[in-house]
């Protein structure tokens, strides 16, 4: 059996829970067991880049494989792909360029059609380029250069101490790229970074290979270490012993100091077994896990498996029938997934009773007969081993190269490299958004493998590359004391740190509406902590201005509906359901002219009335916001699946606010705006409320709006004369490539504003 890594030390294959040596079965050494999967990465972070691309000689290759020709086994294969070319240097690359010098010979299509024919899969794969639309020389018949190497993205230069991506140019023309993997256990991984992906995410190499990375995590990481070192944290009220496989067993803990594992989970549907109050005794003496859901199962495996005492599950740790017990726990579950040692995320789960162990798929799912729609390998001859003293070079061996298409010019989809975290059901949960942010560090059980996930990095258990956004909250979250005064800078980026978390939140979906702003409270709370501002329904009054020009995604997905009930302001996100955009655009508090939008609506009041006072996060009741703003009297008309806002002839009139001649309009078209529901395309009366205009770009952005029969405070508006208002939509006023249009033009060439006049939202 090979080694795994580079140091080519002889394997002990060791009982993990006997000897406690994190060794994998015999595939993992005791110089990866120490450093984990960054032994991988120093294999080739510590290649020298000017190592040559000595191709072997025909006598010195191993035997040639059936499934690859003569030429190409005496070619590209005998110089290893072209993997181990000298490279550019960094400081020489410019943007959009790769880094590839590699491996070059000439051939033809109509020769690797021949030699695809009769059998060879590399000819067959360069023949799979020869239809690719973005390559001019795929269409031709003349002699073809091929190219083939390792590439680096100058937007991700240090991704190749990680990872190796294979480029394949022909003519100059890029055709293909792809991640390189190997298993660990064959004669190609000391050159190959990446290794497989862990399919068997339950079994006891997934388990190890896990407690490399927590290891490795609690040992290596300063900023982790920071956050969940130091004294253990007390534990939760109620936790699951799971030291006994057949008896667990429910435990108080007096809130004792100690360590634990938290579940976040998909209910999915109702656990009839799940503690109450007629119950909870017994559960104190011993529970049948037979009884309970798979998921949970699954979850006691894991804490035993990874050396753990006990689990947190809501269902078991929180009285289900006891409205004090649940509010008590309710508000501490935020305290129970930041404190915990780890959180099992068992994010494939769609339900309890599923259960989040099962093998995870080979290949790419994709009914696609090209061979860029998975996973492709082929044999790799190794690299000699250095010479020994008596001066006789090692045999080169044969391995394996596995490569993950990131990009093929005949097809824009790439295989099984790119993981999207959002395609797994928990993140289509909004009660499990909380948990996953909460928690510092986690064991993502993913629906294609198995994820180790800290406040430092996001990684692939066992080495496998991970490519893909993995959101997580800034360090200052999970400090027990808090951060000081935050400078503008870091002011700002919690801020859009905040926009990243509504969006993601906005997405998911909540069994009872009226939860939409409770379920994301805990996250509020923590936000609120640090920017020091008023929350006020989802928003924040320091940047109420530009919080008010959020948008709907898809007005026409079945998720774009304002809610039934009553449970946020029409100004609020949180009034509708699907996932909104938030604007790109900043604000200045003042009306001065710069790089930035600028507010041109006045806030005169905000009042929020929270259905219980004692959380300030949660649910609403009642929302005013009084402002004046100008007004512009507009219509809606539908533009194929997108809606424009027409100017009404009234637009300039004394009176914005008049609701007379709904009939007339304007031939000017004077932007685009997104509807909050399709239920809102129907009013005949609207009006455009500006809230702010940018200079440099001649754009205004801001509400439309329509009247509201009756406001909730229908007494002062009558004494005022003031009109309440709810809003419909969002709308964009852009000046377009050529000449000055719509508002823009119609307000003349000193930009002057409509009159201004103060108005309820509600």
């Amino acid at each position: 059996m090979g080694n795994c890594c580079s140091r080519r030390e002889p394997s002990q294959e060791v009982d993990l829970v006997s000897s406690g040596n994190l060794t994998n079965n015999g595939l993992i050494c005791s110089n990866c067991s120490k450093y984990g999967a960054q032994c991988y990465a120093k294999t080739v972070a510590s290649r020298k880049p000017s190592r040559p691309a000595k191709s072997l000689s025909k006598r010195s290759l191993p035997p040639r494989p059936p499934s690859i020709c003569e030429v190409c086994w005496g070619g590209p294969f005998a110089a290893h792909l072209g993997l181990f070319a000298p490279r550019t240097p960094l400081s020489d690359l410019h943007k959009n360029a790769w880094c590839t010098n590699g491996y070059s010979y000439s051939t033809s299509w109509a020769e690797l059609r021949s030699r695809a024919g009769a059998g060879c899969t590399w000819c067959r794969f360069l023949f799979e380029m020869r239809t690719g639309s973005d390559m001019p020389s795929g269409r031709a018949e003349g002699p073809l250069k091929v190219t083939v190497g390792e590439s680096i993205d100058w937007h991700y230069p240090l991704r190749a101490r990680t990872t190796q991506q294979l480029q394949v140019r022909i003519n100059g023309d890029r055709a293909f790229e792809g991640l390189v993997y190997t298993p660990a256990d064959d004669h190609a991984a000391p050159h190959i970074v990446a290794r497989n992906r862990v399919l068997d995410v339950g079994s006891p190499y997934a388990m190890n290979m896990a407690k490399i990375c927590i290891n490795d995590c609690e040992n290596n990481h300063d900023n982790c270490k920071a956050i969940l070192g130091g004294p253990e944290r007390s534990l939760p009220t109620r936790l699951i012993d799971c030291t006994d496989p057949d008896q667990p067993r429910l435990v108080h803990t007096g809130h004792t100091p100690g360590k634990y594992l938290a579940l976040s989970y998909v209910w999915g549907e109702p656990q009839p077994y799940r503690t109450v109050l007629a119950n909870v005794s017994a559960y104190e003496n011993a529970m049948d896990p037979s009884m309970l859901s798979q998921t949970i199962r699954d979850a006691m495996h894991v804490t035993r498996a990874l050396g753990f005492q006990y689990l947190w599950v809501d269902a078991l740790c929180i009285i289900q029938d006891s409205d004090e017990d649940k509010a008590h726990e309710l508000a501490r579950m935020h305290r129970v997934y930041r404190d915990a040692s780890l959180t099992i995320i068992a994010s494939s789960a769609r339900k309890v009773s599923e259960g989040f162990l099962q093998d995870r798929a080979t290949l790419s799912t994709l009914n696609d007969s090209s061979i860029f729609s998975h996973d492709v390998d082929f044999p790799f001859v190794c690299p000699r081993h250095p010479a020994s003293s008596s001066g006789d070079a090692g045999r080169p061996e044969l391995g394996k190269l596995c490569i993950s298409p990131v990009y093929a010019c005949n097809n824009d989809r790439g295989g099984d490299w790119a993981y999207d975290y959002t395609v797994d059901p928990i993140s289509s949960r909004g009660w499990c958004m909380q948990e996953y942010f909460m928690s510092a560090r986690a064991l993502v059980f993913a629906s294609h493998t198995l994820q180790f996930k800290c406040q430092t990095e996001t990684r692939n258990v066992g080495g496998a590359f991970h490519s893909g956004y993995t959101p997580r909250l800034p360090d200052g979250f999970f400090h027990l004391g808090g951060t000081g005064a935050l400078t503008a800078v870091e002011r700002r980026g919690m801020y859009w740190m905040w926009l990243s978390v509504v969006m993601d939140y906005s997405a998911r979906t909540i069994s009872y509406p009226s939860d939409k702003l409770v379920a994301c409270g805990v996250i509020a709370q923590e936000f609120h902590a640090i920017l020091r501002s008023d929350y006020l329904a989802g928003l924040w009054r320091a940047t109420l201005f530009s919080d008010l020009l959020w948008y709907h995604e898809n007005v026409a997905s079945k998720h774009g509906a304002r809610a039934a009930a009553y449970r946020a302001p029409s100004w609020s996100w949180a009034a509708i359901d699907g996932r909104i955009q938030l604007p790109a655009i900043s604000m200045q508090p003042t009306a001065e002219a710069g790089d930035e939008g600028v507010a041109v609506m006045e806030v005169i009041r905000c009042q929020i009335t929270l259905e219980n006072p004692a959380l300030p996060f949660g649910q609403v009741s009642a929302a005013s916001l009084v402002v004046r703003v100008p007004l512009v009297r507009c219509v809606l008309r539908k533009r194929g699946w997108a809606y424009s806002i027409w100017l009404h002839r009234a637009w300039r009139s004394d009176h914005p606010e008049d609701d007379s001649d709904d009939a007339d309009v304007d031939t000017q078209n004077i932007g685009d705006a997104y509807l909050d529901s399709v239920e809102d395309e129907a009013h005949p009366r609207m009006w455009a409320a500006l809230v702010s205009r940018h200079f440099d770009f001649d754009q205004i952005e801001g509400l439309i709006v329509v009247q509201q029969p009756e406001s909730s405070s229908a007494a002062e508006s009558e004494s005022t004369g003031r009109k309440a208002y709810r809003r419909v939509e969002y709308f964009i006023f852009e000046c377009p490539p050529y000449g000055r249009n719509g508002l823009i033009r119609a307000m003349g060439m000193d930009k002057k504003l409509p009159k201004a006049v103060e108005i309820e939202l509600v």
